[in-house]
């Protein structure tokens, strides 16, 4: 029997600095060395796995990796968690039985609020196995054939939160199968989307996505400072300029929250025929907020999704100073690792002294220039599509594309248009 190493830390939300890492091994597993990247963090030499390391300034994302050695020294067991990376609310996890020709699975599931799925989905090679929601074993039946099988399984819960598991398996061996979604770029005269034109690090040859959906979208706004006078004006009215479409819209508070081992920002949606209006009315940042952190927890939220996305940080007047400790810049730079376009807006003209902070800031301080900005934030959202990769976050989030594909990366347009693209996004 295989040596168990497992993380009881789940990184839920933003991890930086000095962070506690949590491990439950079995007997066999008597030293835990603890890497990130490769690189090794620390050892513990013997259980409890309990300890502290230190990550450092940078968000990342990045993997860390705990190695398990029995009493000889020998490496047992490992286990790999992305941090920093899209970490999803609800997982799905299926466990694979083989005894001779038969097949069975069992199915569990974990919910950040502890919820049970309200429907299951079990899939055998595209065909419905089950709808049961039960732990108990699910045959497959006898596999004969030295094919490779795709068992897939779909959750839905109660507060409308979904997962999705698949593995592949042969005659012999199981494969996890594992899709993540990216925000890419449609480029006019390329090449048909079905080529393999993606590069993946690590993977030698070059691949196609597996599907790229155009998908509903979602831009979240992050106000701080008080609302002009303009912009409480009747004359403001919910005009169709305002509007981002089949786009929903939310205001992300910038006060952080807790729940169990979660940090998260709440979030209110705003009806979609209140628009771009309709968010920035909804100006009432409490005290202590944390705008840098809210920022990149919410841009971490938006990565895991399959939506074309955008975050939108609201300046007013007399904007409130951060109270977190984290550097606009670096949140900067986690952006654009991940894929999120960030745009930046003043409501009361340029400000210098913010864009010392944020990168290059859009002046929205009239109603014409408030249109303007709207316009550049749909042409935005218009141009992305959302590309399902069959590698893990981090390998999907560092694809390239070749100049003739008909997507780019929002990572690697981001890289080569520098800091003016936080601000206004590639748009070909």
């Amino acid at each position: 029997m295989l040596a168990e190493l497992v993380f009881v830390t789940r990184f839920l939300g933003l991890a930086s600095g000095e962070t506690d890492v949590v491990l439950r091994a079995s007997d066999d597993v008597r030293r835990v060395e603890i890497r990130r990247d490769g690189k090794t963090l620390t050892s513990i030499a013997a259980p409890p796995f309990r300890t502290t390391v230190q990550l450092g300034a940078d968000l990342g994302p990045y993997e860390l990796t705990a190695v398990g050695f029995d009493a000889a020294g020998s490496e047992v067991a490992s286990q790999s968690r992305p941090v920093n990376a899209s970490v999803p609310e609800a997982e799905a996890v299926i466990d694979l039985a083989r005894e001779g020709k038969a097949a069975t699975v069992r199915l569990r599931w974990w919910h950040v609020d502890g919820l049970a799925p309200v429907s299951a989905v079990l899939k055998l090679d595209g065909k419905i196995v089950s709808r049961e929601r039960g732990t108990g074993p699910v045959p497959l039946g006898e596999i004969t054939d030295a094919a490779i099988h795709i068992v897939s399984l779909d959750l839905r819960f109660p507060d409308g939160r979904q997962a999705r598991r698949e593995i592949a398996f042969g005659a012999s061996e199981q494969v996890p199968v594992e899709l993540t979604a990216i925000g890419v770029r449609q480029r006019d005269g390329a090449r048909p989307a079905a080529e393999a034109c993606f590069r993946v690090p690590g993977k030698e040859t070059a691949v196609a996505p597996v599907a790229v959906e155009r998908g509903a979208g979602t831009v979240l706004f992050i106000l701080n400072g008080d609302p002009p006078m303009w912009l409480r004006d009747d004359k403001v009215k919910r005009r169709g300029v305002f509007n981002l479409n089949d786009v929903e819209i939310a205001v992300v508070s910038p006060s952080l929250q807790r729940h169990g081992d979660a940090v998260f920002f709440q979030s209110a949606r705003v009806p979609q025929d209140l628009g771009v209006i309709g968010a920035l009315k909804a100006f009432a940042p409490p005290g202590n907020s944390q705008f840098a952190q809210a920022i990149a927890t919410t841009g971490m939220r938006l990565a895991g999704g399959d939506r074309r996305r955008a975050i939108v940080y609201v300046l007013g007047i007399n904007p409130k100073k951060d109270a977190g400790e984290i550097d606009p810049a670096s949140v900067r730079r986690y952006l654009q690792s991940i894929g999120i376009p960030f745009h930046v807006w003043s409501l009361t003209g340029p400000r210098a002294d913010q864009e010392a902070l944020w990168g290059p800031v859009t002046d929205a301080s009239s109603a014409t220039k408030l249109v303007q900005a709207t316009t550049d934030l749909r042409n935005d959202l218009a141009t992305q599509r959302i590309a399902w990769l069959a590698a893990p976050p981090l390998a999907a989030y560092g694809a390239t594309a070749s100049a003739d594909c008909a997507y780019a990366p929002l990572t690697e347009q981001w890289s080569a248009a520098g800091s003016a693209a936080l601000t206004h996004p590639l748009t070909k």
